[in-house]
């Protein structure tokens, strides 16, 4: 199973459905709380079980365990944050990083 990682919502449709036929599923990081907006491929894939959001048990090993609590940072070090946090999940998980963005 793939970690998409670092956005929360699945940016490109085109690369998501070619993800798909790839990956049998593929997760995601939503904070408790985070409501999402899902395009309508998203919310197709999430209802047939392939594109799901992280729970609280894919989080196992991290230390963020109170739910809303919010940081204000620098949108590179919450860049870098989010990356580190994404592969540090994958690896605990037994995933597969999976991004849409050359710089990540």
């Amino acid at each position: 199973m793939g970690l998409y990682y670092p956005y929360i919502h699945f940016r490109g449709e085109q690369w998501l459905k070619l993800a798909a036929l790839y990956w049998p599923r593929i997760a995601r990081v939503v904070p408790d709380g985070y409501t999402v907006r899902d395009s309508r491929t998203t919310a197709i894939l999430t209802q047939a079980g392939l594109a799901l959001e992280t729970t609280r048990e894919i989080h196992v090993g991290t230390t963020a365990r109170e739910t809303g609590q919010w940081l204000a940072m620098d949108p590179s070090l919450a860049w870098a944050y989010k990356c580190a946090l994404s592969e540090h999940l994958a690896r605990v998980n037994e995933l597969e990083p999976l991004t849409d963005g050359l710089a990540a």
